[in-house]
């Protein structure tokens, strides 16, 4: 089932050069604005601050012209940070569709930003954990003063490996290594089918003809990105890293993890097209097909018969144990690089991602899909990162 996965991320990441890294250390030389956004749900006031305080200090040694703007909601615990436009969403706003969670949040601020929907305006978007680098915001200049394209989306690292949880942060190695391998043979071949929800950089104008009210949502971001590719636009390769956390507990490690297959449920149930229904189911069933197949492998293993078939079938299975194997020690490695781990304790953490991260994964989506029948009163968790 997998194999088709395997290749794709295979291909992504031998075609990944230095040059998608690359960056000059150069200052705004066009004239243009960028809104750096964070979306939050206003509690995690500690977070927010860190986030704000990464982009005034990185921003103002390279943009002249930016501003940050802070979403959230009227029962935020923050009311006022000095530089930041604080946007609290009325409790009363209803969007066409009765948009709820995130998006809704996503669809006011558009509003409030149709005097900015112009070509020379870009949106920046972060979630309430998401910390920016000096390489962010020359990823950022790098795409927009090269014409790289309308839609830019990069690589995201989880570095928070000493933070609340080990374990979560060992299993969110397969999302870094998935943004080098996978997403970039995507942004290849001109399909993305999940769209970030931060480190997504958007022309400003294209997102006020799309905007957020897509109705209950479980994904917005990607629902967004599918609906701008039907349109004709493209996602790139966004150049530098965002840096954010992952889930703080096992509990809310799996709660996201519900939350992305509610999506891809909605989104089997929407009016899109062949292609992308074929796409979620697929991933869908890549994902689901994961604990079983470790149960089958440990099985045969316990039975003395590690390759109970023949060498076609070795042929076929081997890219596929080969990309999964790979994915976690090629994510720690992105992941553990501003923290210099040893040799030593990176292997021991890679064998540990490889074990844990499968198992968890492998839980993760039949937990989800065993309580789907009750997403709609579940709703749209807040992950606390």
């Amino acid at each position: 089932i997998p194999l088709l996965s395997g290749l794709s991320a295979f291909i992504g990441f031998l075609a990944i050069n230095e040059e998608d890294f690359a960056l000059q250390r150069r200052s705004q030389s066009k004239d243009y604005k960028v809104i750096f956004q964070i979306t939050s749900r206003g509690f995690n006031v500690d977070a927010v601050r860190r986030s704000v305080e990464s982009v005034k200090y990185w921003a103002r040694k390279y943009l002249k012209d930016y501003e940050i703007w802070l979403v959230t909601e009227p029962d935020a615990l923050i009311d006022d940070i000095d530089g930041v436009k604080v946007i609290k969403v009325p409790s009363d706003f209803r969007t066409k569709n009765n948009t709820k969670f995130k998006a809704r949040a996503l669809e006011y601020a558009r509003l409030l930003r149709k005097p900015y929907a112009r070509d020379d305006v870009w949106v920046y978007f972060m979630d309430e954990e998401s910390v920016v680098g000096e390489d962010t915001i020359l990823g950022i200049i790098d795409f927009i003063e090269n014409d790289r394209g309308e839609i830019g989306q990069g690589l995201i690292v989880y570095s928070n490996l000493y933070g609340k949880n080990l374990l979560a942060s060992l299993a969110d190695s397969i999302r870094s290594s998935g943004d080098v391998s996978l997403y970039y043979f995507q942004i290849m071949t001109g399909f993305v089918s999940w769209m970030h929800g931060s480190h997504v950089l958007i022309r400003s104008d294209i997102e006020a003809s799309i905007g957020w009210d897509f109705g209950t949502t479980w994904g917005e971001d990607s629902l967004f990105g599918l609906e701008a590719q039907r349109r004709g636009y493209r996602i790139r390769w966004l150049k530098g890293r965002l840096y954010e956390q992952s889930p703080f507990t096992i509990r809310d490690f799996l709660k996201q993890r519900r939350r992305w297959v509610f999506h891809s449920l909605d989104v089997l149930r929407r009016k899109t097209s062949v292609k992308v229904k074929t796409s979620y189911f697929y991933s869908l069933l890549v994902w689901a097909s994961g604990l079983l197949s470790l149960i089958i492998t440990i099985l045969t293993i316990n039975l003395k018969a590690l390759f109970p078939f023949n060498n076609s079938l070795l042929l076929i299975t081997a890219p596929i144990t080969a990309s999964w194997i790979s994915a976690y020690p090629v994510g720690l490695y992105l992941n553990t690089q501003p923290l210099g781990l040893p040799l030593r304790k990176l292997a021991l953490y890679s064998v540990l991602a490889v074990v844990g991260g499968s198992l968890l994964e492998g839980i993760a989506v039949w937990y989800a899909i065993l309580s789907a029948v009750r997403m709609q009163d579940i709703g749209f968790e807040v992950i606390k990162k």
